[in-house]
């Protein structure tokens, strides 16, 4: 229990924050930030610039795509990058994409 707590009745936000993040990682069985250090690797440059991983929801990868035609060039790789990934983690952390045209970092 937080100091904060034992004074106002409340859990603070970085606490309740914090210990999500520590469930999300402890379940996913690695770190899901690993997936955004290893896509360029696993996707190469090219992919990489133009398609993104944003959220994973459940056992789904978000990713925004930068067109209509990259949204359609990435369904055929889909479940190549899907093993890809999954072997670079050494974990199955997902079992589908969803790729969204949207921003790109």
């Amino acid at each position: 229990m937080s100091s904060d707590r034992s004074k106002t009745g409340f859990d603070h936000i970085g606490d309740l924050l914090g210990n999500t993040i520590e469930k999300m990682f402890a379940e996913g069985g690695a770190p899901i930030s690993h997936i955004w250090s290893v896509w360029e690797e696993v996707v190469g440059a090219s992919v990489a610039q133009n398609a993104q991983p944003v959220s994973l929801k459940g056992n789904t990868l978000i990713v925004h795509v930068a067109s209509a035609t990259w949204n359609h060039q990435l369904q055929f790789l889909k479940p190549d990058i899907i093993r890809r990934i999954n072997q670079t983690v050494d974990t199955p952390l997902f079992t589908d994409i969803k790729f969204r045209i949207g921003d790109l970092e």
